[in-house]
Parts: structure tokens; C-alpha cells; sequence
């Protein structure tokens, strides 16, 4: 789970205008998700930490990345752990989050039978992970990151969570990134027009995807 780039080696000029930029996909993310306690699973660099705390959450985190655990640990409450075990009772969260960490999974579904039993009755799953159908440079790397354990289909990620007593509440492939755009527009300022510039792609499905699906816990 996580970044395999240690959080001490992060480079913050760039890391700033992406954080923008994930703020406003993970916004999409959530949409019709609410309550009070919230789990990222996978927190990497911490961005999905802040946004959930801006959105109004009380976050916690897991990793397996101790250099990311140790610098977010002032800051929020995170844990050093694979997820297979996750130090919380049962029935705590109302929201777990799941962001570019299903494909890092050795054990998928003790991942997520874990993440439902933390989970309230009720409780939203939502899962973010690079959608394998695209014909992209960008996923064509997928298998450079040696962390990587498998891709997952939109419809692989459904069957996964139902498996585990999930409804799904929402499925959907979007347009997460349009590379060269956001480089441009982003290092400009132009964070109004690089947005206006990814929903037009959306609808022709043009740029980096990722699969998002929002499971409820029965």
C-alpha cells in the first residue's frame, strides 16, 4: 500500500499542484459521502489525509510505508501496518478510503474483509484504482512499479466488494489526469481552465483513468 517514493524524498513544488488536483478528483470521489470518522487505507503522502479534514472528518490513516507514518504522525492518527490487520474496532468508521493501494494488495480479500469489519453498518467503501482498459503510455508502466500486484477491471473491483456483503452505491471510470495539460495549466495557476480542460475529456474519455467504485456496507 502506498508510494513506493518514501515521504522524505518528495519533491514539494510539484506535490503541491497535484495536491490541488487530487483535491478535486477525491471531492468527485466522495460525493454523497458523509459521517464523522474516516480511514484512508494506503495514505501515501498524506494528501487524502487533508482533504477528508477539510471536507469536515475526523482521518485516520494506515501504511506500510514507516518514513510516510512517521512524518504524518504529528499531524494525524496513523499506524504502521499492512492492513490485514487493522488496529481499530469493529464498526468505528462511516467512511474507509482506498486510493491507488487495491493493486499493491498481496492478500485482496483479507484487505477488504478487514476494511468491512472496521466499517459501520451503513458505512461507505470507496475504492480508486488505475483502470486497466486504457490504452495509455501512462498504464503501459503499470508493471514498472514493482509493487504492483494486479490491475483491476471496473467490474473486478465490484465483484470483489460483493463478495465481502457490499452494496454498490456507485461505479464508474473517469478521466483522473490529463498529463500534459496539467503540467502546463497547473504550473501556471490555471487550476479553473486545467479542470474545464478535464471534464471536456471526459467526455470523450481521453487522458489518465482510474476506476472508482463506492460499496455500502449491508
Amino acid at each position: 500500500m502506498g508510494d513506493p517514493m518514501h515521504y522524505s524524498e518528495i519533491n514539494i513544488a510539484p506535490v503541491e499542484r497535484l495536491r490541488v488536483v487530487f483535491m478535486h478528483n477525491m471531492r468527485e470521489y466522495l460525493r454523497g459521502v458523509s459521517g464523522k470518522e474516516f480511514l484512508s487505507v494506503g495514505f501515501g503522502w498524506g494528501n487524502d489525509l487533508r482533504v477528508a479534514k477539510a471536507l469536515g472528518f475526523r482521518v485516520h490513516g494506515i501504511d506500510t510505508d514507516k518514513n510516510s507514518v512517521r512524518a504524518l504522525s504529528k499531524e494525524f492518527d496513523v499506524k504502521l501496518t499492512n492492513g490485514i490487520k487493522i488496529p481499530y474496532k469493529s464498526g468505528f468508521f462511516d467512511v474507509v478510503f482506498c486510493d491507488n493501494a487495491l493493486e499493491h494488495m498481496k492478500e485482496p480479500s483479507k484487505n477488504i474483509a478487514e476494511m468491512a469489519r472496521v466499517l459501520k453498518k451503513g458505512g461507505k467503501l470507496v475504492i480508486v484504482t488505475p483502470d486497466p482498459s486504457q490504452a495509455t503510455s501512462h498504464f503501459s508502466n503499470f508493471w514498472a512499479d514493482q509493487t504492483h500486484v494486479r490491475p483491476y477491471h471496473r467490474i473486478a473491483v465490484e465483484n470483489l466488494l460483493k463478495t465481502h456483503g457490499f452494496r454498490i452505491m456507485r461505479s464508474k471510470v473517469v478521466v483522473a489526469y490529463v498529463p500534459i495539460a496539467q503540467r502546463i495549466l497547473t504550473t501556471l495557476g490555471l487550476y479553473g481552465l486545467y479542470f474545464a480542460v478535464c471534464n471536456l475529456c471526459n467526455v470523450f474519455g481521453i487522458g489518465i483513468k482510474e476506476v472508482y467504485v463506492i460499496g455500502v456496507k449491508e
